[in-house]
């Protein structure tokens, strides 16, 4: 389990890359099982972004890998992401800048960045997800 002082100071290291890189995103910390521990929309991030990265946080707690490793997934078996949409709480996405935090083979939290292009919001959740 993650306490919510770690998961702040994670989302804060996130939001410190994006400015670094001039960009506006939003960072949502889930737990193992893909509920909100932490979100935050950074200045200027639009409206979107929040649920973008929600959903990308949420698939890569749900299936224990990061969400842009699920495009070769969605593409040989798209009946996965038609039977997990139908049965789980939220959308999942193959979109970049999902990433699973996993400790001694066990998921323990993920992080998912939204805003920018797709290898920058997995450079900016990087940043986090090494203080997870």
């Amino acid at each position: 389990m993650i306490d919510l002082a770690t998961v702040r100071r994670a989302a804060d290291a996130a939001l410190s890359r994006a400015a670094e890189l001039g960009l506006s995103v939003s960072v949502i910390v889930c737990d193992d099982r893909g509920h909100e521990v932490f979100g935050c929309r950074g200045d200027g991030a639009s409206w979107q972004t929040v649920e973008i990265a929600r959903a990308k946080a949420q698939t890569a707690a749900s299936f224990g890998r990061d969400s842009a490793a699920l495009g070769t997934m969605r593409e040989k078996w798209p009946d996965v992401f038609a039977i997990a949409n139908d049965a789980l709480p939220f959308r999942a996405t193959s979109l970049a800048g999902g990433l699973v935090v996993i400790r001694d083979g066990r998921t323990l939290a993920a992080i998912g960045v939204s805003g920018a292009l797709p290898d920058q919001d997995v450079e900016i959740a990087e940043a986090a997800r090494v203080l997870l």
